[in-house]
């Protein structure tokens, strides 16, 4: 066999270990995926779907009716002054509550269809309404990221879905060369193949705090009425006698309806809710007033309360107070004094147990630098 030059074989090293360099940091631009522990959805995988004129969308928020197509953009109307934009691809472009602009975005983010587990995407874009709280030096340039972070079943006022969620996250560009700066809008959607539709959203942003209401599956088909029987042959009449009495027919029983379902708390559950914070990470300092606290809870029953402390005070949640689930995304906005600030997530489930994460938020207030010392003044002879 004829020998490789040693030369050769280093150069060849050389190229392997350049091509796995490069490679590396693609890899890891993805974040990591939360683990699905139901096998049924794990492999589940969503076609884009095509919307007509006249479609219907029944929320809890409302019934919102697609109105009209605009160039690549679905407008649903939920009655006056209520818009909600969807791209083709069901990017969300633009929300209108109350006849005002909750969110305007262009372009709005683009997903990657067919979805399933594990797509993301980032992009640039310009925020065209008004922010949803005041940020610094905001100029209107904006980070736009989603992944397709879990599949699960999901249940909702309209039944048990199997779905993808995808969580979106929203932050400021500072600097000249677009740095992350500021993450003022995180929320959460829940596609379901089988409906083709979004069954709930979830959100510190206006207009993205609902779930899917009524039936949202097809109707069943129509019963045919059967043919109606074939006539009797008349029989002679009865001799004549007296009138029958009329006797009142008894009052139909009353029935109480049953009481809604409620999920059933597996007896001795002894398993306390799990609480991941998205943001801010471990260690973080940073240099603003305030901070955004972002995350998500979990527990193999509903979780019934959040609190976020920060240095013992109780922070503003920027979602909807009281939502249950086994799935219940976190959201706060806390003030931060300079120097270190501790940070308490406390999480109850329906059951009793309890659960705590603490994490440390360093703010940084820039020293301006000192002056030249003054110089003592020497008299005159």
């Amino acid at each position: 066999m004829r020998s490789v030059p040693s030369s050769t074989v280093a150069r060849l090293i050389m190229l392997v270990a350049a091509v796995g360099l490069w490679t590396a940091p693609v890899a890891a631009q993805a974040p990591p995926s939360r683990a699905v522990a139901a096998s049924t959805t794990d492999k589940l995988r969503a076609d884009r779907p095509i919307y007509r004129v006249g479609d219907t969308w029944a929320r809890t928020d409302g019934v919102y009716e697609l109105v009209r197509i605009d160039k690549d953009v679905y407008v649903f109307s939920g009655g006056p002054g209520k818009e909600c934009y969807l791209t083709k691809d069901l990017g969300v472009a633009r929300i209108v509550l109350d006849g005002r602009t909750e969110l305007d975005i262009d372009p709005p983010p683009r997903l990657g269809w067919p979805l399933e587990l594990g797509k993301w995407g980032v992009g640039r874009a310009t925020w065209r309404s008004p922010p949803p709280r005041p940020l610094v030096q905001f100029t209107g340039a904006v980070n736009i990221s989603w992944q397709v972070d879990a599949a699960e079943d999901l249940v909702t006022g309209a039944g048990t879905f199997r779905t993808l969620r995808i969580v979106q996250k929203i932050e400021t560009v500072s600097g000249a060369f677009g740095g992350s700066g500021q993450l003022f809008g995180q929320f959460f959607l829940w596609y379901a193949p089988d409906v083709q539709r979004f069954v709930k959203a979830e959100g510190n942003l206006k207009g993205l705090s609902w779930e899917l209401a009524g039936t949202a599956r097809p109707p069943a088909p129509p019963v045919v009425a059967s043919p109606p029987p074939a006539p009797l042959r008349p029989e002679p009449a009865p001799p004549a006698g007296p009138p029958p009495v009329a006797i009142p027919a008894p009052a139909p029983p009353r029935v109480t309806p049953p009481p809604p379902p409620v999920a059933a708390v597996p007896r001795g559950d002894t398993e306390a809710p799990k609480i991941t914070i998205n943001y801010p990470p471990p260690d973080a300092r940073v240099g603003e007033e305030t901070v955004l606290i972002t995350g998500l809870v979990t527990d193999n029953v509903d979780v019934v309360r959040i609190q976020v402390l920060v240095n013992g005070v109780e922070a503003t949640p920027l979602r909807e107070v009281g939502v249950m689930g086994r799935g219940v995304p976190l959201s706060a906005l806390a003030p931060l004094k300079p120097g270190p600030n501790v940070i308490e997530v406390i999480a109850t489930d329906r059951a009793g147990n309890v659960a705590q994460v603490l994490r440390t938020v360093v703010r940084v207030v820039a020293v301006p630098a000192p002056g030249p010392a003054p110089t003592s003044a020497v008299p005159r002879r």
